[in-house]
């Protein structure tokens, strides 16, 4: 699979490579906010595990897309 045949897929959905896996990565970190087995886990871990090396960017990220803090989330 080249990446110009993975952007002509994604081009059906108004999104680009970079934008459907932040949304993934969001989603991701989302569901194991809400997760009770991740309660003791730290948010920057969470970020971590969901392919945020950064967690400011993560914080920023998740609170444009789901209009809350992953604090608030949890």
């Amino acid at each position: 699979m080249t990446p110009r045949y993975v952007n002509v897929l994604l081009s059906e959905t108004g999104a680009g490579l970079t934008e459907r896996v932040l949304e993934l990565r969001l989603l991701q970190a989302k569901a194991m906010l809400s997760e009770p087995r991740c309660f003791n886990m730290r948010i920057g871990e969470i970020a971590l595990r969901s392919g945020f090396s950064d967690v400011s960017y993560f914080n920023r990220c998740f609170k444009r897309r789901f209009g809350c803090s992953p604090r608030g989330a949890r």
